[in-house]
Formats: structure tokens, sequence, C-alpha cells
């Protein structure tokens, strides 16, 4: 089906075949379930300079992989599994940002710190800029097996276990654990 408003604008749904049948309420639920997650951070940003920035990083690409991979499984069984994995990646959020600031301040010194932040935090926004069209491809692209809303959440996933390899490869709390510092 396709949908044209008055300015002549076309809009066509994603994908026949992986719909789900949710109520606005229960949309609604899902699209908030992420920002309940990230509630944690109260609980995370506070122990963020105590615990191993590393490993927390490792923690919060764990908890968004594994969400991000399972939300497309469970999304046709219920709206409240796919709100359950879209808390649990708030809660991988709540590990992140608070743990990369703590490394940021161990790894720059004070007159440089203001860049790093910037440049995680551009880094964030450009990945939100580039995911919008490439979902858009992928969500009308669902004749060729690895399109429809499902390979958004599955390329997500995939990004996510290639940045935590390289985490792990390449990365250290501070420079006094990197070996090629």
């Amino acid at each position: 089906r396709k949908y044209v408003d008055e300015d002549g604008v076309s809009v066509v749904p994603c994908s026949e075949a992986n719909k789900v049948d949710w109520s606005p309420t229960e949309q609604g639920f899902v699209f908030a379930a992420q920002n309940f997650g990230s509630l944690t951070m109260l609980l995370t940003g506070s122990h963020a300079d105590k615990l191993n920035g590393k490993w927390c990083i490792k923690i919060a690409l764990v908890l968004l992989c594994f969400s991000n991979a399972m939300i497309p499984v469970v999304a046709t069984a219920s709206v409240w599994w796919v709100f359950a994995f879209r808390v649990l990646a708030g809660v991988g959020d709540s590990f992140l940002f608070p743990s990369a600031s703590s490394m940021i301040s161990r790894w720059f010194p004070p007159k440089e710190r203001p860049f790093a932040i910037g440049f995680v935090t551009g880094g964030r926004q450009i990945g939100s800029l580039l995911i919008l069209p490439v979902a858009g491809v992928l969500c009308s692209n669902s004749s060729n097996g690895f399109g429809g809303w499902p390979a958004i959440f599955h390329l997500s996933a995939i990004i996510a276990v290639v940045v935590l390899f390289i985490w792990l490869i390449a990365s250290a709390d501070k420079p006094s654990k990197h070996c090629c510092v």
C-alpha cells in the first residue's frame, strides 16, 4: 500500500511480512523503553571512576549487541519482550557514557578533554544521522532476504560486534595499562 498526503509526499509502509500489530500505547512504551533503561545511569554513573572503564564499555557493547539482535526475534511473540530488550539497550547506554567520560579524563590532558568529549558525542550524533537513511533503504528492500525493519536491528548488532572486537584488542583503561604506550 502506498499513501500520498496533501503535499504529494508518498509514504510506503516498511514490510508487511514482519508487521507487528501493536496499539499506539504499546508503541509508546517501546519507544520510551530505552529511556527507562537509561535511568540506571543514576547507579552506573556514580561508579564509573571506580569501575574499570574498558570492561564497563565491553559490558555496554555486549548488552547493545544482544538486545539489538534479539528484538527482531521476539517482536512477533510479544510487545513486552521488545520492551524488555529496549530497556536492556538503555542499561547498556547507562554503562557506556559514564565510562567513556571516565576514560577521557584518564587519557587526555585537561586542555584536550573538551575536544575529546565533543569528538565522542559527535560520533554518536553522526551514527544517528547515518542510520536513518540506511534504515530507510533496508526497510524498503525487504525482498532481498536481508531487508525489512529487522535488518536495521541486525545491522546495528553487527556494527556493535565489530566495535566490540576492536575495543577489546586496542583499548586499555588508562595509558599505563596499554601495551603500546
